[in-house]
């Protein structure tokens, strides 16, 4: 049997190879929910043991929002990141993900620090 062994890539390709890949998506799911029970249980631990005090609700709340809305602010920045460049040929592409990565970045941190103060504030 003559398979023909990929081609070795350039280091500065392998992100983009790694992200292309079904099984390093697994690999990220699998580990953050890893980390998430983990740091679960050992919050439950501390609460108690009473090494930590239960929270009030509005401060809950207000963890959540903190925590959710910079995650929903780059999802949307990404689906329209994906709706721009869906638009454009191959070559344009690259020049304009270059492009927008930084400010589609600024503008989430931007908007996320701003709701952040506003929720911090409530």
């Amino acid at each position: 049997m003559n398979e023909e062994e990929p081609a070795a890539r350039p280091w500065w390709e392998w992100p983009a190879q790694w992200f292309r890949d079904d099984s390093f998506w697994r690999d990220v799911a699998a580990r953050s929910l890893a980390t998430l029970v983990a740091g679960g249980l050992a919050y439950l631990f501390a609460l108690g043991s009473g090494y930590i005090s239960r929270p009030e609700t509005a401060e809950l709340i207000r963890g959540l929002l903190i925590a959710l809305i910079p995650l929903v602010i780059v999802y949307v920045a990404y689906l329209a990141f994906r709706h721009v460049l869906g638009k454009l040929a191959p070559r344009p592409r690259v020049v304009v993900a270059v492009a927008l990565v930084p400010v589609l970045g600024l503008v989430a941190w931007l908007l996320s620090d701003a709701v952040i103060s506003i929720v911090a504030g409530l």
